[in-house]
């Protein structure tokens, strides 16, 4: 039992020794990771837009009380729509 503890110490130093000869390239690549990513996100075309439009009645129950939302669509059915289900395209 002690020199399968002393085998896995001795595991983890020499991992912990190879991170530390290689700090440089880790944090290399790190950097050039984090860099890259925040130049492609920044010049990415801004797509994204909402707009939304309610109809308030007050002779009809719109909220089922579960939470969901029913909805009328244009062919006249009843749609039960979740929070989840609110990011369309």
């Amino acid at each position: 039992m002690a020199e399968e503890s002393q085998t896995n110490a001795l595991h983890f130093l020499d991992y912990w020794r190879v991170v530390r000869d290689r700090k440089e390239v880790i944090l290399a690549v790190a950097l050039l990771t984090i860099v890259t990513g925040t130049a492609y996100t920044l010049m990415m075309p801004k797509k994204f837009t909402a707009t939304t439009q309610l109809e308030v009645r007050e002779d009809a129950m719109d909220v089922d009380p579960s939470g969901a939302l029913l909805v009328k669509t244009d062919s006249g059915e009843i749609a039960n729509i979740t929070f989840g289900d609110c990011f369309l395209n």
